[in-house]
């Protein structure tokens, strides 16, 4: 390492050490890193940064097996392949072993988390091509799930004449930034991903908020909201499209109401059985005839407990029943 490359090494770390730092940062880290560390994930993450098509190394390789599996269907058994490539748990030490090699001070396990999340997001969009090539095997984009960030690569085969999709994990990293109240939801990245750390406070844009909705048809209407207001004093009004519900236990609920519906951010506090906050939102549902369904078209409170064979292990109270009721808006 030169002279000028220590230098930048020196501002990056101290960067991570100060928890402010975003993933412009985590590429110049990475694109020094890449020529002093051997085969393993900062080498592997440093190259896919660095190079948005890739033809070589284990997430390539992943890619590869799996497309060669796929394209087989039907005539020859295969096996595919979903998850970490590594896990977070092999990137840390990896980074560690790095910056120990430098004489460096490693980041802590929540930084390093960051920076493979920066590292994944920087990937968005990458191309996995065989050698000589100019067709992608596949392309990597980021997902969000209540436990997780994915990386995940989508590629195209063709099966009994059509051309079929298929997605499949190669990275993930946990999700301790962006609440999402279904467990089993999976959410796209809506725009192209940025991750930033800024004093400490991580900073991901480019996801939609996920949020539960009370939805009729006809709409809830204005009047019917200035009834709640006056018959419960929990309720205060911001404005015309916003509401807070204060519980006599735990965090306020904010709503939104755009004139047709109600919203509320999906946040997994809100919605745990027998919680203030979840009861009175399934007492809301009842007055207003709403069926209550989220971003991932999963509906609430349209049973009880009991119907559904008791809260399964995740302990997510929620239940996809089609259309919840004669005043149910979603599809099928």
């Amino acid at each position: 390492m030169n002279e000028k490359e220590r230098l930048v090494f020196a501002e990056l770390h101290s960067k991570l050490l100060s928890e402010h730092f975003d993933e412009i940062d985590v590429l110049g880290l990475l694109t020094i890193l890449r020529n002093y560390v051997r085969n393993g994930p900062v080498r592997e993450l440093a190259l896919h940064a660095t190079h948005s098509d890739r033809d070589s190394g284990a997430i390539f390789q992943r890619v590869r097996d799996n497309k060669k599996a796929l394209d087989r269907l039907g005539r020859k058994p295969g096996k595919i392949t979903s998850g970490d490539v590594f896990s977070a748990r092999d990137f840390e030490r990896s980074l560690a072993d790095a910056f120990r090699a430098f004489k460096a001070e490693p980041p802590c396990q929540r930084v390093t988390e960051l920076v493979l999340l920066s590292a994944m997001s920087l990937m968005q969009g990458g191309r996995m091509i065989r050698s000589g090539q100019t067709a992608a095997l596949g392309t990597l984009s980021l997902w969000l799930t209540q436990a997780a960030f994915e990386l995940s690569c989508s590629i195209t085969i063709k099966h009994k004449g059509q051309d079929i999709s298929a997605e499949f994990v190669v990275l993930t990293v946990p999700n301790r930034v962006l609440p999402i109240c279904n467990p089993r939801a999976r959410v796209p990245s809506q725009n192209v991903v940025r991750v930033r750390v800024n004093d400490s406070r991580p900073i991901i844009d480019g996801f939609p908020p996920f949020e539960v909705h009370f939805e009729r048809e006809p709409p809830i209407t204005a009047a019917e909201l200035d009834a709640l207001v006056v018959s419960d004093p929990r309720l205060t009004r911001t404005n015309d499209q916003n509401f807070t519900f204060k519980p006599d236990s735990g965090s306020p609920l904010l709503l939104r109401y755009d004139g047709h519906r109600i919203s509320a951010p999906g946040s997994p506090e809100h919605f745990v059985l027998g919680s203030a906050s979840a009861t009175w939102m399934k007492a809301l549902s009842r007055r207003l005839g709403a069926c209550v369904h989220d971003d991932a078209n999963a509906h609430w409170f349209v049973e009880p407990v009991a119907a559904l064979g008791g809260i399964p292990p995740d302990g997510f109270h929620c239940h996809w029943i089609g259309r919840a009721g004669p005043t149910c808006t979603r599809p099928l």
